[in-house]
Parts: structure tokens; C-alpha cells; sequence
């Protein structure tokens, strides 16, 4: 295997796993995070084979909140369910090399307060930094539904997913940054590219209005984020709008969740260095 592709998509619930079979297959992907998906494993496997020809395996991701799905070639394991439901965490091997994929999918901004996200954004990234000491490895990938934007404190802090714009920061500063006399190691974050409608995409994974005086409007919810280690297997990441004669977007260009979901999926490409 010379490349692995990595899905993410939060599927708002009732979803035609078709769709999705047609997405995978378009794209090659090998390794799917699911949110909010209300889809049957059984069933999604099957029509997963019928569509690409290849067999998927659907491990118990130990929490209710995010399913897996990968081909049966890939070697893997579930490391870690954490007790909210929130985070998921599996080893997958690639270019002979041992990743830890974590897949999250954090509380909302409707429900929850920004503290309560910077809260609970502290305790989950705080969790990845122990399994990796515990695993003794940091060749970390982070994906999911952060419902914060990159540039919230949440995901930028720190002591939280400590997720940065510059690689080059990255590779430079060792992979940490020394707070207090104590070390953070740092996320990159690729999300950061795709804000504007002068990208290559939309301009962001999720669209919402408030009845406010701010409004973002579109919003970077669905991200992405690599160790150093990883690096150098990084090849792109996209926010994939259409495929396979299929359109995700709705006529004004803002995910359609009438017919689908109301997040676009996003995808990681790496590639091998063998």
C-alpha cells in the first residue's frame, strides 16, 4: 500500500449508506470515522463489499458516538473508548509504521458554553497525551467533529489540542512548546488553509446562521490535525463537496441537509516513504 486514505464525516443520523459506499469507492478511502451516524454496521459493511469489491471490518469503537469502518488488509486495533463517548482511539499500520488514529466528537456550541468546550477540550487532549506515554507512541492522528472553529481557545491552547497553522513551527520547535517549564507537544493543523471562497473548496465544513450581532457563518467544525511524526507522510487533506455525480452541496453552496448531511467530509491523504 503506497498511500491511506482517512474519512471523516459527522452523517447527521439517518444516512443512505449508499452514498457513502459511493464515496469511498470514488475516492479509495480505507479508514472511515463516522459521527452521529445512525447506520447499521452489518448492513454498512455489506453494501460497502458490493459497492468497491472489498471486504470492511466494523470494530467496536468502545463508545456509542463514533463508528469505524476499514478494509479487512489494514492491521488494526482498538486502543481506547473513553468513558464520554467523545473520543475513539485505534492503531493502524501503514508504510510499516504504527499510527494512533483518534477520532473525537466534541459538545456543541448550542448546548455548551465556550468554557465548557475549553473545559472538556483540556481533559480529551490531556487523555491522547497519556496513551501516547502509555503506547509510547506519538505518530498521533486527530479527526473528528470539534464544534469549535481552529481558532478557538480550545483547540489552539496549549494545554488543549495545542493545534497550529505552521508546520514549519512544528518541525522547527522539536513538536513542543514549553509552558511553565512543562512541554505541549503540538498538533498541525491543515484546517487552517480552507478558510475563504478564494480556496480550491467552501469555505468552511458547516454552515450556521445565528440571530446575533456576530456570525460567523461558516465554520471549520470538522478537522484534522497531525503530530510531527507524521509529517512526512502527509500528502493533502480535502473537503469534498461532490463526487461520483454526486452533489453534497445545496444551490446556494452550503452543505445540503435536506438530502444528506449538514457537514461536508473531509479527507486525509498520506503517502508512503518507503
Amino acid at each position: 500500500m503506497s498511500s491511506f486514505c482517512l474519512l471523516f464525516w459527522n452523517t447527521q443520523g439517518d444516512f443512505a449508506p449508499e452514498t457513502l459506499a459511493r464515496l469511498v469507492k470514488s475516492k479509495n478511502v480505507d479508514f472511515i470515522c463516522l459521527a452521529e451516524s445512525k447506520l447499521n454496521p452489518d448492513d454498512m459493511t455489506k453494501v460497502l463489499k458490493s459497492n468497491d469489491s472489498a471486504d470492511f471490518l466494523s470494530p467496536n469503537t468502545l463508545t456509542p458516538k463514533i463508528q469505524i469502518y476499514h478494509r479487512d488488509d489494514l492491521e488494526t486495533s482498538v486502543r481506547y473508548g473513553d468513558i464520554s463517548g467523545r473520543l475513539s482511539m485505534t492503531n493502524v499500520t501503514f508504510d510499516q509504521v504504527e499510527f494512533l488514529i483518534a477520532s473525537v466528537h466534541l459538545v456543541d456550541k448550542h448546548n455548551f458554553g465556550e468554557s465548557d468546550q475549553l473545559a472538556q477540550s483540556i481533559e480529551i487532549a490531556g487523555t491522547i497525551r497519556d496513551r501516547e506515554i502509555e503506547y509510547q507512541n506519538d505518530y498521533t492522528i486527530l479527526c473528528g467533529d470539534f464544534n469549535m472553529n481552529p481558532f478557538d481557545d480550545g483547540v489552539v491552547a496549549a494545554n488543549g489540542f495545542h493545534a497550529i497553522s505552521d508546520r514549519n513551527i512544528v518541525v522547527n520547535r522539536k513538536g513542543t512548546r514549553t509552558i511553565q517549564k512543562k512541554e505541549y507537544p503540538f498538533f498541525y493543523n491543515p484546517m487552517w488553509n480552507f478558510f475563504g471562497d478564494e480556496t480550491s473548496g467552501p469555505p468552511g465544513t458547516f454552515y450556521y446562521r445565528k440571530t446575533a450581532q456576530i456570525s460567523h457563518d461558516w465554520h471549520m467544525f470538522d478537522q484534522v490535525m497531525l503530530r510531527k511524526n507524521c509529517l512526512p507522510y502527509y500528502s493533502h487533506v480535502e473537503i469534498v463537496t461532490e463526487f461520483d455525480g454526486i452533489h453534497l452541496k445545496n444551490s446556494l453552496g452550503r452543505p445540503d441537509k435536506k438530502n444528506y448531511s449538514d457537514h461536508f467530509p473531509i479527507l486525509l491523504h498520506l503517502e508512503s516513504i518507503k
